[in-house]
């Protein structure tokens, strides 16, 4: 019975512990400033992006890598030189300077 309680209480923590963890993600409009690579990191993407709807002041880095950080560079930059706005996509929790980005949409000029 003691072995059954320790175990219920550890199953209650890690469920509680990974709830917690959990981001709130956030849909943001933003125009890109400037988007690349960091050669020292492989698959690392940086872009520079200003809100649209004053979400952060000025303008912010923000970071992706792994497997989608290519079509992630690919869609920056074509925003970028149309002058057109994307929608990142953000920790709502972790709104700031070089934070990780979970995805970005290219939207329609408006």
């Amino acid at each position: 019975m003691k072995k059954v309680i320790i175990i219920l209480a550890a199953i209650i923590t890690i469920t509680f512990a990974v709830k917690s963890v959990q981001a709130e993600m956030g849909w943001y409009e933003a125009t890109i400033n400037y988007a690349g690579t960091n050669s020292n990191v492989p698959d690392r993407v940086y872009i520079n992006a200003t809100s649209t709807n004053n979400s952060w002041p000025g303008a912010y880095w923000f970071v992706t890598d792994g497997e989608a950080a290519n079509s992630a560079l690919a869609i920056a930059l074509t925003a970028w030189s149309i002058g057109g706005p994307v929608m990142i996509i953000l920790d709502d929790t972790k709104l700031n300077n070089y934070a990780e980005f979970y995805g970005i949409f290219a939207a329609p000029m408006q």
